[in-house]
């Protein structure tokens, strides 16, 4: 009696069935291939996330404007304006302009409507990352320029991540 072992018995199928035995490998292929595939896809649509970057708020093209012309490029809110009480007492006020997830707060004279800075505040991802150029491409400011100075503004519990950038007209 002649005693074959499981291998042998397993190239004997294969043999009898050669069709079944290439879709089966076929489909084993199609399965691993299946698995690699998403993660190469994740891995390009990361790398197009950081090379494509616009400015959500451009800064320096509001340089020179008074209050009233920038709430007529980002529009009014009149929840934001003081009250006659706060008027008499009051030099300055800001009002913020929302746009893309971020927050553009603009401080101004109250009687002359005069701009006096301008901040941008981090979302939660450049706050972890602390990616200083992505904010000033989203401000889309560089840190040498006449027309404004540039200051990011440290977090108080760890000043090496920073909350803001804040932009002052020279």
């Amino acid at each position: 009696m002649e005693t074959k072992t499981l291998s042998q018995k397993g190239m004997g199928w294969i043999k009898k069935h050669p069709i079944i035995s290439i879709i089966g490998v076929i489909f084993i292929i199609g399965l691993i291939g299946s698995t690699i595939d998403p993660v190469e896809k994740k891995s390009d649509q990361n790398t197009s996330h950081q090379v494509v970057q616009q400015s959500v708020f451009d800064v320096p093209s509001l340089i020179g404007k008074n209050i009233d012309e920038i709430e007529a490029i980002f529009g009014t809110n009149e929840s934001q304006n003081p009250t006659p009480q706060q008027i008499a007492t009051i030099t300055e006020w800001s009002k913020e302009f929302k746009k893309d997830n971020f927050s553009l707060l603009v401080t101004y004279d109250y009687k002359t409507r005069v701009v006096k800075d301008y901040f941008v505040g981090v979302n939660d991802e450049i706050y972890e990352s602390r990616d200083k150029k992505r904010m000033m491409s989203i401000t889309n400011t560089k840190t040498d320029d006449s027309q404004y100075t540039v200051e990011f503004v440290e977090a108080l519990k760890d000043p090496s991540r920073f909350t803001g950038i804040l932009v002052t007209p020279k």
